[in-house]
């Protein structure tokens, strides 16, 4: 990053800092749907004693919606 330029425009400098600002916010509400994630799996776990691992790996395979994984999970854990 020896080459980096800064713009001198103070337009420029504000849409950088805007753009900053709003990838930091993204970030904050990632980690704040991580932690409600982990408040779930561990309701899960206390109400029907399902692993919190088994758990987020259920609701990987739902998000992602690949049949072929939910076969091979199935194959693994459902009995």
């Amino acid at each position: 990053m020896s080459n980096l330029i800064v713009p001198s425009s103070p337009a420029d400098r504000k849409a950088i800092k805007d753009a900053v600002s709003e990838g930091a916010n993204s970030m904050v509400r990632i980690d704040a749907e991580k932690d409600n994630i982990k408040a779930i799996a561990e309701d899960m776990k206390h109400n029907f004693d399902l692993p919190p691992n088994v758990f987020k790996k259920m609701v990987t395979v739902f998000h992602k919606q690949n049949p072929l994984n939910q076969i091979i999970w199935q194959s693994k854990y459902v009995p």
